[in-house]
């Protein structure tokens, strides 16, 4: 899955930046004007942009927390970017963290499919969906029964 967010600078005029995010492994890709820019060497989270002029600025950024906005660096003046994805309610964030219970009884196996429906139950429940509510508490039972599946085939690898 892949969180999307446009923004633009003062700093750089008549650009459109676009960030995208792979929540799964952090990656993080750098788009001006819908063109991949290119990394800056040995920094995984900057990039390098340059104008017609070719005069060259660096963009450093930094997501926060569960992606809830970024950070942006041009040239060391930094720029706050709020994320696009609607505020949550209270019950929204019972649900994205329900997954975790797997972790304390399965430690790695349940901990790891825990995250991956936590991070999905925020992607989806962060955007306007027809039948949010209904995918996610799916993906909540589709969690909890893999986990159970995969953990009782363990145990009878064990047993023999």
């Amino acid at each position: 899955m892949i969180i999307r967010q446009t923004f633009t600078s003062e700093k750089i005029p008549n650009v459109t930046f676009r960030i995208e995010q792979n929540i799964f492994t952090g990656k993080i890709k750098l788009f001006a004007n819908d063109k991949l820019l290119e990394q800056a060497k040995n920094q995984a989270k900057t990039f390098i942009y340059a104008d017609r002029l070719y005069n060259e600025s660096t963009i450093t950024i930094k997501p926060h927390f569960l992606a809830i906005g970024f950070k942006v660096y041009i040239n060391e003046d930094e720029m706050e970017i709020p994320s696009s994805a609607k505020k949550l309610k209270w019950y929204d964030y019972l649900l994205i963290t329900l997954p975790y219970v797997l972790l304390f009884f399965g430690g790695a196996l349940g901990g790891s499919i825990g995250v991956a429906t936590s991070l999905y139950n925020y992607k989806t429940l962060s955007n306007e969906q027809n039948n949010k509510y209904a995918k996610v508490i799916a993906a909540i039972i589709l969690s909890y029964a893999v986990y159970f599946i995969i953990a009782i085939q363990v145990l009878k690898l064990i047993k023999e």
